[in-house]
């Protein structure tokens, strides 16, 4: 809905300035590539939906009413836009932290409550379980990446990336974020 809206004052800009095509790096490029980052289930999850496309909106607003050849117009939104993708980005990743950090207080949990349970001379909860061929060449695979790399999940064509959040001690269990 935004990008179509931009539509037209993209056009003026791709007729008066021919290194819109030539550089990667030109402003209404780069603020096309940030609004496609927004994502609203990336930013606060206590803010509603519409409060991260309201922000946007405001930022977008002048361009749709008022460009004409002034390229600087997207070059002023690009800094508010800059901001808002680094909050969200800001926000997403502490959210990652906390699962992180939730994940790890309940393996230390299970961990003492394991070594409690062996001291008292119940048998221990063995790590390795009798587990399908196909798992344990996934569990394998997973087991050698790490925090903040991604690997690729899915049913046939539809495979999607997935960053690791988390990986606990005896790299058995996973967290994963989308």
């Amino acid at each position: 809905m935004r990008l179509n809206a931009l539509e037209p004052a993209i056009h003026k800009v791709a007729l008066v300035d021919p290194s819109f095509f030539e550089f990667s790096e030109h402003p209404v490029r780069q603020l096309l590539n940030q609004l496609a980052r927004l994502r609203p289930e990336l930013g606060d999850t206590d803010a509603p939906e519409s409060e991260l496309w309201d922000v946007a909106d405001a930022v977008l607003g002048p361009l749709l009413s008022g460009f004409e050849r002034d390229v600087s117009l997207f070059t002023d939104a690009l800094v508010e836009l800059d901001a808002l993708v680094q909050r969200q980005a800001k926000a997403y990743q502490e959210s990652v932290d906390a699962v992180s950090a939730a994940c790890s207080a309940q393996e230390a949990f299970i961990l003492a409550r394991r070594g409690a349970a062996e001291g008292a001379g119940q048998p221990a909860v063995p790590v390795e379980r009798g587990i399908a061929k196909e798992w344990a060449v996934w569990l394998n695979r997973v087991g050698r990446i790490e925090p903040g790399e991604q690997i690729g999940m899915g049913l046939g064509d539809d495979v999607k990336q997935h960053p690791l959040a988390w990986i606990g001690h005896s790299r058995s269990s996973f967290v994963f974020v989308r």
